[in-house]
């Protein structure tokens, strides 16, 4: 059993190997045009914050901060220092730590959840909750609020990871048969990662401690080794306050929630850096082989022949004719796009700390993330 002091340890130990060939060319990338989208979309959307990352040829190639990470303080948002929320993008690790298992022959995806988690409903497999078709209700939709009270949240002896949350709702009867159709569950993915988890863990040890070992293995020397739980009480420097727009137009402070207990699903936090660098890892093969690769951007089938525009944890679609592997989020705090372009190398990745709790006025980080590739295509273009 792993001792949690050295877990990290024994990871950056584990995947040391040859040393790293020299890198490619710096890739110059049209900085000027990437900041004026970025504050063209800061002030139209109302933004307190927003941090922006470019991928090109599977690199790094531009980081971008903008705005506030705490407006009252006027401390401005650092992409290489301030942490804010993934939200939902949180899915796409869980669904590369799953593909990249079943590619080892250490996860069969069609095994039932039951038999991995005793507690689970029956029917679903570990493939159906990545994908959205297992049939568990999400937050609204069943008999129960899966949502911890804030006290246990809040609580170090309570909140000890994800698994605890778990038995809130998964005793609910499913919303309907696996396989059939599709509806997005966050609590789907959460249980999914208690699978994973112990999976990944070594014997004896918690679901928990085997998914952030995971974590790590994936993660480790890059710059998206501060990626973790976004533990409400824990102390975490430099994460960016949250902010709420209204039906005003105000900007408001956001509640202080947790949201560590749905790690797997929309609990993660890290650097504007952290996320680009989690999607220049998805560009190349490190993280994912090419079998890996398969199991997670293949779109599911469902029992009537539909095809979906999801894989394990990431949307699939396309712009212009070129695919896409993208997801976004939104939850307390934050709202958040990632979009990788894998016959290219090519991502793009927008964070702010500011929700929307307003019709009249939507956050679209679509809207950022189609504007920085726009700059970046129309100086390829010649």
């Amino acid at each position: 059993m792993r001792p949690l002091g050295l877990l990290v340890a024994v990871l950056l130990g584990a995947c040391a190997g040859p040393a790293p060939a020299p890198p490619p060319p710096q890739v110059v990338v049209p900085t000027d045009g990437l900041a004026a989208v970025a504050q063209r979309e800061l002030h139209r959307q109302h933004l307190v914050g927003l941090g922006v990352g470019v991928v090109v040829q599977g690199r790094v190639a531009w980081l971008g901060g903008f705005g506030y990470a705490d407006r009252t303080a006027e401390e401005l948002l650092d992409p290489d220092l301030h942490q804010l929320r993934w939200a939902s993008i949180s899915k796409t690790v869980n669904g590369a730590m799953a593909a990249r298992l079943a590619a080892g022959g250490r996860l069969d995806l069609d095994t039932p959840i039951r038999s991995m988690w005793s507690e689970a409903p029956a029917g679903p497999t570990v493939r159906q909750l990545l994908n959205h078709t297992s049939g568990v209700m999400s937050y609204d939709d069943g008999g129960v609020d899966p949502r911890p009270p804030l006290s246990d949240q809040l609580d170090p002896g309570r909140n000890t990871g994800f698994t605890w949350a778990l038995p809130r709702w998964v005793g609910q009867p499913l919303l309907a048969y696996p396989g059939t159709a599709f509806a997005y569950s966050t609590l789907g993915h959460n249980l999914a990662g208690a699978a994973i988890g112990a999976a990944g863990a070594d014997e004896g040890e918690p679901a928990d401690l085997g998914w952030l070992a995971l974590l790590n293995s994936l993660t480790v020397d890059t710059a998206a080794a501060g990626v973790g739980p976004d533990v409400e009480w824990a102390p975490r420097p430099h994460r960016a306050k949250g902010y709420r727009l209204a039906d005003d137009g105000l900007v408001y402070d956001s509640e202080d929630v947790d949201v560590s207990w749905k790690t797997p699903g929309a609990g993660l936090i890290s650097t504007v850096h952290g996320l680009a660098a989690w999607c220049a890892l998805l560009a190349g093969d490190r993280v994912l082989n090419t079998e890996a690769k398969a199991l997670a951007w293949t779109p599911v089938t469902l029992a009537d022949g539909t095809v979906s525009d999801y894989g394990l944890g990431f949307g699939l679609g396309e712009r212009a004719g070129r695919r896409t592997v993208e997801h976004d989020g939104g939850q307390e705090k934050a709202r958040t796009r990632l979009v990788l372009y894998p016959d290219e190398g090519l991502c793009f990745v927008a964070m702010t700390n500011t929700e929307s709790a307003s019709s009249r006025f939507p956050i679209e980080m679509r809207a950022v993330t189609d504007g920085l590739e726009d700059v970046i295509r129309a100086q390829r273009a010649p």
